[in-house]
């Protein structure tokens, strides 16, 4: 059974922040939410397939899953009881600033 894919807070806002981009400059903002919920059905069935996050003790299990077609990570800890997203992130812009996240 696969457990379920949450979104942290932190990565809700991320994720709202790009969609609201994609709709203002080119109409892709339901194009990017459909890819991040195609990245988040591939995690739920294969968390372990994903890279170890480079920077990152891979004691701690943090991995990403890269979007296809939009430049964009969904930076993931595999739980107990669920797939927990810390953070949605760009891929080419302050790489490796939620690594804060994965201390608390």
């Amino acid at each position: 059974m696969n457990k379920p894919v949450v979104m942290g807070e932190e990565a809700e806002r991320e994720l709202a922040a790009a969609v609201d981009w994609y709709e203002e400059r080119a109409s892709l903002g339901a194009d990017l939410l459909r890819a991040m919920r195609a990245a988040g059905v591939r995690i739920a069935r294969r968390p372990a397939s994903f890279p170890l996050c480079p920077g990152v003790s891979p004691r701690l299990g943090v991995r990403r899953c890269v979007m296809n077609a939009f430049p964009f990570a969904l930076v993931f800890i595999e739980l107990p009881e669920q797939l927990h997203v810390i953070a949605f992130a760009h891929l080419k812009r302050r790489p490796g600033y939620w690594r804060a996240r994965v201390q608390r």
